[in-house]
């Protein structure tokens, strides 16, 4: 950095290319390319990883161990209390710890729980499938409605209902919606009330949807008043006055849009939502390259026009407002539009980053609830033999019925109760305990991605900024281009864009 300072602060003479200047600036720029400072978190990120990977196999293998602990009192048992009640004991208080009641019950038109579990995973599929579908169909249609489960009927605007294809996905939607609260309902009614393990779960998810929904919906809602006040003040014959004020609402839309986070409450106590929050700042960071790119064509003649006069002057106004609002100074962006450019792409990475682990928690939970389902599928199970099993076999300890031979009942009875229970604990218990440490991988990988975010913003800042001292150098630099470069190259400048 000193020394991309120093170069900045070489005038030389005038427009003179001075060839020593030159090779130090190519030397600086091979040197800061060569260090890597956005790789400087790869060798801590693969630590991180290994021992994520070994607390797992770890919760993996304490899990098991108390599973078979557990499962050979009830075989070695001298007692019918240590065994056939131990057994029993241990299903039920786990039962009641899933589903926060001992009763447990579908209702008649759910069918198995097996069945019910794999109409909910079926059925939320399909939704997100019909969803994007119609997302698809109509991204181009300013005043297509946001369709959501939340909200049935879907309500098309009657331009649209009579367009007989788009009617038709609409209703095949609707029907998907049903089918997934109809599945949703009925493992709902496997929990008493708020309390349980799997209505937590439970609840937990439906949060997280509800906010997406809402994130959703307020993104594209300030997004389309966004488009729509660019599109009109594109349409004006704008006067030096008018176009400063159109820049400055158009600032400020953009900003509403960046800080959707803060309008939606739910987000604020919750990381998995607060990172689903991202989106507004993705679609103003995307909408601010768009802007940025535009300006930049211009500059290289790439544009419909040459230079910065073929831009409107709101859109000139705007572009330095976001490009000079750190430094608080007018000055035009001729210096650090390249390296608001790259900025922009950085921080769009790491927006995407933040939502892509809140999708990822997101999965974890609802894999969480899933495996709930299994242990409390396979402890029924064990409940239903444990039944069977009584009174007539057990009245004496459990491995005398496992010892009884392979064409009594009581035997069977005891090897089912005993295979289920292990099942619930190997297929449910240990991957939900597993769970929560991924959800703790989440965070720590998390803390990772905005450190490695910084320095990587940091590095794009800096390089973007070299490219144009070793150019400026390359073919004669301007006093005007010094002093825009050491504006643009002020620390304080690069830390504030760093987000």
């Amino acid at each position: 950095m000193v020394v991309l300072l120093a170069l900045a602060g070489l005038a030389g003479c005038g427009t003179l290319h001075n060839a020593g200047n030159d090779r130090m600036a190519q030397g600086a720029s091979k040197a800061f390319a060569d260090a890597g400072i956005g790789k400087a978190l790869e060798a801590e990120r693969a630590a991180l990883v290994k021992n994520q990977a070994e607390r797992q196999a770890l919760v993996k293998r304490s899990q098991l161990a108390l599973r078979d602990a557990s499962l050979a009192l009830m075989v070695d048992g001298a007692s019918v209390s240590s065994t056939w009640g131990s057994l029993e004991s241990l299903a039920e208080q786990r039962i009641r710890e899933i589903a926060g009641s001992a009763e447990v019950k579908l209702g008649a038109e759910c069918g198995a729980l097996s069945v019910a579990r794999a109409n909910l995973e079926s059925s939320a599929a399909n939704v997100q499938q019909r969803r994007s579908q119609l997302a698809i169909m109509t991204s181009a249609i300013q005043d297509a409605p946001e369709f959501s489960c939340a909200r049935q009927p879907s309500v098309l605007p009657p331009h649209l209902a009579a367009d007989p294809g788009l009617s038709a996905m609409v209703r095949s939607y609707d029907d998907l919606c049903a089918a997934a609260l109809k599945a949703t309902q009925c493992i709902s009614g496997l929990s008493a009330g708020d309390s349980g393990l799997l209505a937590a779960k439970r609840k937990e998810l439906a949060e997280i949807a509800q906010a997406r929904e809402s994130i959703a919906t307020e993104v594209s809602n300030r997004r389309a008043q966004y488009k729509a006040a660019l599109a009109a003040a594109d349409k004006q014959a704008a006067t030096p006055g008018a176009a400063a004020q159109l820049a400055a609402d158009l600032a400020q839309a953009l900003e509403g849009l960046e800080k959707v986070q803060a309008k939606v409450a739910s987000v604020k106590a919750n990381p998995v939502l607060s990172r689903l929050a991202e989106a507004g700042r993705l679609a103003a960071l995307n909408e601010k390259k768009e802007l940025l790119d535009g300006y930049i064509a211009a500059l290289s003649g790439q544009g419909q026009g040459k230079g910065e006069s073929s831009q409107a002057q709101h859109r000139v106004l705007l572009v330095a407002q976001l490009v000079n609002r750190a430094s608080g100074k007018p000055a035009p962006p001729t210096a650090g539009i390249l390296m608001e450019a790259e900025l922009a792409r950085q921080q769009a990475a790491a927006a995407q980053k933040r939502i892509e682990r809140a999708a990822e928690s997101e999965r974890i939970l609802r894999k969480q609830r899933d495996y709930l389902l299994d242990e409390l599928g396979f402890l029924l199970d064990a409940r239903a033999s444990l039944a069977a099993a009584k009174p007539a076999c057990t009245g004496k300890p459990l491995y005398v019925a496992l010892n009884s031979g392979t064409a009594n009942a009581c035997s069977m009875h005891a090897a089912k109760a005993l295979l289920s229970f292990s099942a619930a604990w190997t297929a449910g218990r240990v991957p939900t305990e597993q769970g929560d440490y991924l959800l703790l991988d989440q965070l720590e990988l998390a803390a990772l991605d905005e450190s490695e975010a910084a320095l990587l913003q940091t590095e794009a800042a800096v390089k973007a900024a070299m490219v144009q001292i070793v150019a400026l150098h390359a073919g004669g630099i301007k006093p005007e281009d010094i002093a825009a470069l050491a504006q643009a190259l002020s620390l304080p400048v690069i830390a504030a864009r760093v987000k």
